[in-house]
């Protein structure tokens, strides 16, 4: 029974408010049946697209939670060598640096829609047949054992890889709504709907290289 030690260092982790606002007048709440439900499901939509954004390309501040994109490493890995690399290879590259960094579980690749159509349609420049790498499922969906997610915030011509059980989120107020007047003035017969979470996003340092 060989004995380990590890080391626990304190940190402190302040709550990153996620938020999103809509404007509505008295009538249209008074005039259309179920207006209300339907604004409420729309602005909680539309504050989850806003988290997904924040939690993929956020910039660390006092407000705004460091995103995927923000606490990435570069692709540095060597001895990796093919002629006419194309987007499936650079995809298996990726998963070959995490593995010989020791990092284990599911790897989610995030990629453009633009890009993952165009590996879909990948053809064999002879015959025009569609062609698929041997490391890659039927579907094209995994690639080298790493699942393809598309995402409109990866720009053409990149690629993000992350193990996503090491990046945490943790929700410290759960999804909120708020009415109120618009600038307290009842003449404009306006009001403000507020949808709020705070939440707390984190990594352990030993998983530095897990993105």
């Amino acid at each position: 029974k060989p004995p380990i030690d590890f080391e626990l260092a304190t940190e402190i982790s302040n709550a990153k408010k996620i938020a999103a606002s809509l404007k509505a007048s008295t009538e249209i709440l008074d005039d259309v049946d179920g207006m209300e439900s339907f604004i409420l499901e729309e602005l909680r939509y539309k504050l989850m697209d806003v988290m997904n954004t924040t939690l993929m390309t956020g910039t660390l501040s006092t407000t705004v939670p460091a995103g995927i994109q923000t606490i990435s490493v570069a692709f540095s890995q060597t001895g990796l060598q093919t002629p006419n690399p194309n987007n499936f290879d650079a995809i298996r590259a990726l998963v070959a640096q995490l593995r010989t960094a020791n990092f284990k579980g599911l790897i989610t690749v995030f990629v453009s829609p633009v890009d993952n159509a165009n590996m879909d349609m990948a053809k064999a420049n002879s015959q025009g047949q569609y062609v698929l790498p041997p490391f890659t499922s039927a579907d094209g969906k995994n690639i080298g054992g790493a699942v393809v997610v598309e995402d409109n915030n990866i720009p053409i011509g990149y690629v993000q890889a992350a193990i996503l059980d090491l990046f945490k989120v943790l929700v410290y107020q759960d999804f909120t709504i708020k009415w109120g007047w618009e600038d307290d003035d009842f003449t404009k017969n306006l009001i403000t709907v507020i949808g709020e979470m705070r939440i707390h996003s984190f990594h352990s340092e030993n998983n530095a290289g897990a993105f």
